[in-house]
């Protein structure tokens, strides 16, 4: 919360917490940079997915940097 209070973290959108449901007494629902999407937040079209898959098989192939990638490290 100190990162996010402190501007180190812009406007996360969140879709999925430690506790769920999250409390309803949960400073998140009412801070105004969260936004608190369902779990379906992302409604991806099949067809997106492939091109986006197909996108990264390419990358990876042809040694360039991939996207969207998780860094564990950051919680992200």
């Amino acid at each position: 919360m100190v990162l996010l209070n402190e501007g180190h973290i812009a406007e996360p959108m969140l879709d999925f917490f430690r506790q769920e449901p999250l409390p309803p007494t949960h400073s998140f629902w009412n801070h105004l940079k969260v936004t608190i999407t369902p779990h379906n937040a992302n409604d991806s079209h099949p067809r997106w997915i492939v091109v986006a898959i197909g996108e990264s098989l390419r990358r990876a192939r042809a040694g360039e940097e991939l996207l969207n990638i998780v860094d564990a490290s950051l919680s992200y």
